[in-house]
């Protein structure tokens, strides 16, 4: 038991400064990581919302062209129909 407890504590006090080292490593990755979301946030907020504003703005001047050319069909339909009433009168 004995032996085998030293050889774990042995083992501890390697593996502990690596598991330490890591553990920097992973944080100032972390930071950097943070660091680079925030930058790309910041610098992609405004064109984000002119993006969003320009969909709006789509969105509106469709829904306009979709009852702008419903009058236009409604219209045809009712000249195609004049004219089959003005065919069949001439004939």
């Amino acid at each position: 038991m004995h032996s085998h407890q030293k050889s774990i504590e042995e083992a501890l006090k390697e593996t502990s400064s690596q598991l330490t080292r890591l553990h920097d490593d992973i944080h100032r990755t972390m930071e950097k990581i943070t660091s680079r979301e925030n930058y790309l946030n910041n610098h992609l907020d405004q064109p984000l919302s002119n993006f969003r504003t320009t969909q709006d703005c789509l969105a509106e001047v469709k829904e306009q062209y979709r009852q702008a050319s419903g009058g236009v069909t409604e219209r045809t339909q009712s000249l195609t129909e004049v004219g089959m009433i003005l065919l069949q009168c001439l004939c």
